[in-house]
Formats: structure tokens, sequence, C-alpha cells
């Protein structure tokens, strides 16, 4: 026959309170993606590309030396595709020969280009400047930060800040004093995607060379926002 059983006795766990800090730090924008769509028409493809490559490079040349900016140039996608009689777009010819009358009339070639430009409030002159060169469309990001590092380690201690005023208020409602800090876990922040980073070197070219717009557009750049937010567990002991 076995003898009585006994529960084991458990130390008491110190109390504690557990809280979320949050926090975001604002900083201006170190510089603004433009995104420019270029685009290029002929009887064949060599024809349309040979155009697409001409405005290309006249485009990326002269954003690529306005002034008082740099741009760091990236090209994200090109295509080419045959175009049609506009009767043979009813939906009749899914299959399109490459002869008879929904024969291509023509080719369209197509390339989105990325412009890095800082600073950030010359993005609206490098808007303007690719228009008035033959983009076929130029619009421009969010502002975004060249190192978020800096901008990260001062939302952290925000919100390690907001999580302690948050502890130190609990234990004072409990009748309790706030001890020391039993775990601190960052649980979240919002960065940029990486997709959205710059992809070549910046280029700066002064002098003769320098280009303007006929008319600048002045874009206001909000600021870049970066949120952390903790989790922090602190002791409590009685007053």
């Amino acid at each position: 026959m076995s003898g009585p059983a006994f529960a084991r006795a458990e130390p008491p766990r110190e109390p504690f309170i557990a809280v979320r800090g949050e926090a975001a730090v604002s900083l201006p924008a170190d510089y603004a993606t433009l995104v420019i769509e270029l685009r290029g028409e002929g009887d064949d493809r060599i024809s349309a590309l040979r155009q697409l490559e001409e405005t290309r490079s006249r485009v990326i040349d002269g954003v690529s030396r306005l002034q008082g900016a740099r741009a760091g140039v990236t090209s994200r996608q090109a295509d080419v595709q045959p175009a049609y009689d506009p009767q043979c777009n009813d939906g009749r010819y899914g299959g399109r020969r490459a002869t008879g009358a929904c024969a291509p009339t023509g080719y369209i070639a197509t390339m989105t280009v990325w412009a890095d430009i800082s600073p950030a409030e010359r993005i609206g002159a490098a808007a303007s400047l690719a228009s008035e060169l033959g983009a076929s469309s130029a619009s421009f990001r969010t502002g975004r930060l060249a190192d978020h590092r800096a901008a990260y380690a001062a939302a952290l201690q925000a919100a390690y800040a907001d999580a302690r005023r948050q502890a130190e208020a609990m234990a004072q409602a409990s009748g309790m004093q706030l001890g020391e800090i039993i775990r601190l876990q960052d649980a979240d922040v919002q960065l940029e995607d990486p997709e959205d980073q710059p992809q070549a070197a910046a280029i700066m070219v002064t002098g003769s060379r320098i280009t303007r717009p006929t008319v600048e557009l002045q874009a206001a750049v909000p600021p870049v926002a970066v949120e952390a937010t903790v989790t922090a567990v602190f002791a409590i002991r009685p007053r």
C-alpha cells in the first residue's frame, strides 16, 4: 500500500505588471521616389524599342542632372506588346493571328523606372523635368529615410518610456511600488518595404551639365513616421 501523496510546495511568485508601450517618431524624409513611365512606339519591335531607349536616355539623363538634387535610378520592368486595330479589340479575336485582318499594326514598348530623389523636396522638380523630357507619366511616392536605425532606436526608447509610465500608474493605483524590469520585448515595428529601398548608387553632377525644368512643381513631402511597440514586464512590491 502506497503512502500518502503530498503536493510539492511551489515558492510564491513575485507579483508583476505587464504593459504594452507604443510610440512613433516622425522625421523629415531624406528622399522620395519618382515613378517614371516611359513609352516607345513603332511599326516593328526594333523601332518601338529604339524610340523607348531614346526617351529613356533623355529622361534619365535629365533627371540625373537635376539642379540641387541627387538621383539613384533603377529600372523596374520593361515590356513589348503588339498593337492592333481598334475593331479587333471586341473580344472576338482572343487568339490573334500574325497575319490577316487583325494582324498587329505596330508595337508598343514600355518601361517603368524608379528614381530616388534627394533631398526629398526636389521631387516636384524631378517630376516636372521627367514629363517635360518625354515621360508618359511621372508620379512620386511618399518620402523615405536613408537609415532607419537611428529613428527606430528613438522610437524604441519612447515606447519603453510609455510602458514604464503605464506600469508606474498601475502600481500606484494598486498601492504597490514599481520594481525592476523583468522582461522587455520588441513587439512590433513598422519599417520600409525592402522593395522600396534604393537599389542604385546616387548620382551627383555639378557645373554646366546641371538641368532644371521650365516649370517646377512644388511638392511638400510629409515626414516619415517610424512606429515601435514593446511589451514590458515589471516587478511590483509593497510600499
